[in-house]
């Protein structure tokens, strides 16, 4: 497989399903989602894997096929900024000083307002 015939396929739950899809419903499904997903066959991967590696280390995402099945995905590795779940936790603790505290009932009652 050259670089021309690499599909672009969307990153969700349902991956086994978007190989039976053609490349051009592939890229038009990832131009609509924005979530663009490079896939490779597993002999290509091997042949490739430092240049994929950055790909990965530039944000982008790769899955890995075998006869066509997605077998692997390849991910940026997601950095936890501590001082950032700091802040989330105390502007959460702020707000609920704020806020009056909510009965059972009246989260019940939200929950099925219109639903009658």
């Amino acid at each position: 497989m050259d670089g021309s015939e690499r599909v672009l396929s969307t990153c969700g739950a349902a991956d086994a399903a978007y190989t039976s899809l053609t490349p051009n419903v592939l890229y038009l499904t990832s131009r609509l989602t924005g979530q663009f997903v490079k896939t490779y066959q597993a002999s290509e991967a091997k042949t490739h894997f430092l240049r994929i590696l950055d790909e990965v280390e530039r944000g982008q995402s790769v899955i890995i096929t075998r006869h066509g099945k997605p077998v692997a995905r390849i991910q940026p590795e997601k950095v936890f900024d501590a001082e950032k779940a700091k802040q989330a936790f105390d502007r959460i603790r702020e707000l609920r000083k704020r806020t009056l505290p909510t009965s059972l009932e009246e989260i019940l009652s939200a929950r099925d307002e219109g639903r009658r």
